[in-house]
């Protein structure tokens, strides 16, 4: 049977998705006269995709042979970034970080890194959730990914209920 969930953890900053950079020409690549324009990913946006698959390929290899790449999924993704000044006595807790980057531009640079490898497309994510956590002391900064993939594509009805319970106020 395959397995459910998955959890793989990268050692790196956690990254927010840039925009898309545009470049004016006025000369095509042969030299010739020609105006127009590039629309090109900036490469950080590439480096730490790469690094994202990288660790999911190998953490996959090693913890998940029989992982289904197909069907629903839920993505929980926390993004750690290490305490900024140290407590004299004592360790200062952990807690939420309200700054930059966005929680949807971490998502994105992180779904579309385990496009092909997690599952076959992003668009499988049914249920999504980014924390955003400065961490305890001594802690390095990192990404932490747990994607559970649903074996019943039916949605529990307690589930919609308390949905609904909760949209009332």
């Amino acid at each position: 049977m395959a397995d459910t969930v998955f959890r793989f953890a990268v050692l790196m900053k956690p990254f927010g998705q840039q925009r898309h950079r545009t470049r004016a020409f006025v000369t095509n690549r042969h030299g010739e006269p020609a105006a127009g324009a590039m629309a090109y990913s900036p490469e950080a946006n590439k480096v730490a995709k790469k690094i994202i698959q990288i660790h999911a390929v190998a953490a996959l290899r090693r913890y998940a042979k029989e992982w289904d790449i197909n069907g629903p999924m839920r993505v929980t993704i926390t993004a750690f970034w290490k305490c900024g000044r140290p407590l004299v006595n004592g360790v200062r807790p952990a807690k939420w970080r309200p700054k930059k980057p966005d929680a949807d531009n971490i998502a994105k640079s992180v779904l579309d890194a385990l496009n092909g490898v997690l599952f076959l497309d992003d668009n499988q994510i049914c249920d999504l959730r980014v924390l955003k956590i400065e961490d305890t002391q001594g802690r390095p900064d990192r990404i932490e990914v747990v994607v559970e993939r649903f074996d019943d594509p039916t949605v529990d009805q307690f589930f919609l209920d308390e949905i609904r319970h909760n949209m009332k106020g």
